[in-house]
């Protein structure tokens, strides 16, 4: 049966519309790919001028915007932060970070090792590591949430280096850093970090056993600090640190665990003070330990 010329012109209609919704949606990913991608790469380059203002370097080798269309994430063969006025340097391998295009508030990075950090009155340390990878979510109203995870990280002393510093390997750390409640409104900031497996040794002998160690708190007005885009180091020497410490716990694979919790006040200065409940199991473990770098801790334990 020969369809009716209505009919063929409801269809030639039809494939037009799909063909002008096809354009639109493709123009407009394009688009906000490249504002997005210009966006990225502006505020990349406005952190860089700030930090240099300040006096410090950040290089990303061969920096390119890459991903589209689904993604939009910034790229480096290299990456190096230097602070010169503080003996501060940290040189890694590439660098890759991505952000869903239907998502740019969500942003996760990953960076590559070998890596090399230079600290004062301490030297150069040689970093190698399984993963390091970086999320964060990020709205206009500040910074919702920032996590930073590393795998099997082994830190050794540079050749180069004369300090007697001892080899630290870890399974695992984890930082994690969001406004309290995650309200992104709050002035305040839930921190918290885990750190799995440490081993601590020097060329003839483990130095410590293996063990575990977590904290977890909220630290009074960080988050306005951050939302502001203030330094957190002159914050801190500015107006000191107020941190309501919910459980602190280092932990012996072989017995033996030290925990506490309570408020914690750091001023200006560096001075600590508090009022902590302090809660230890296996005493003996950590007497044994400690007393085999601190002379006469044995007979005086007690």
């Amino acid at each position: 049966m020969n369809e009716s010329p209505y009919e063929n012109n409801l269809m030639r209609r039809r494939f037009v519309y799909v063909i002008l919704t096809l354009v639109v949606l493709i123009a407009g990913s394009v688009f906000g790919w490249n504002y997005l991608a210009g966006k990225l790469e502006s505020d990349l380059n406005m952190q860089i001028k700030r930090l240099a203002a300040q006096g410090k370097t950040i290089e990303c080798d061969n920096q390119r915007i890459e991903g589209f269309p689904f993604r939009v994430g910034l790229y480096c063969d290299e990456i190096l932060f230097e602070e010169p006025s503080k003996g501060i340097k940290f040189k890694a391998g590439k660098v890759r970070s991505a952000a869903q295009f239907y998502q740019p508030d969500f942003i996760v990075g990953e960076v590559d090792s070998p890596a090399r950090l230079s600290l004062p009155n301490i030297g150069g340390i040689n970093l190698h590591w399984k993963l390091a990878q970086t999320s964060s979510r990020i709205s206009l109203d500040g910074i919702k949430r920032i996590s930073l995870n590393l795998e099997n990280l082994v830190a050794r002393k540079t050749k180069s280096n004369s300090q007697r510093i001892p080899d630290v390997y870890l399974s695992s750390l984890g930082i994690h850093i969001r406004a309290a409640g995650d309200d992104i409104a709050s002035a305040d900031t839930e921190a918290a970090i885990d750190l799995k497996n440490i081993q601590i040794k020097n060329l003839s002998e483990q130095l410590y056993p293996t063990h575990h160690f977590s904290a977890d708190g909220v630290i009074s007005g960080m988050n306005q600090a951050l939302k502001k885009g203030k330094s957190i180091e002159k914050w801190i020497r500015e107006k000191g640190l107020k941190i309501q410490l919910h459980k602190l716990e280092f932990a012996l694979t072989d017995g033996g665990t030290f925990s506490a919790s309570g408020p914690v006040r750091v001023n200006q200065s560096g001075l600590v003070s508090g009022k902590l409940d302090v809660k230890v199991v296996g005493i003996d473990n950590f007497v044994r330990i400690l007393a085999n770098h601190i002379p006469n801790l044995d007979k005086n334990a007690k």
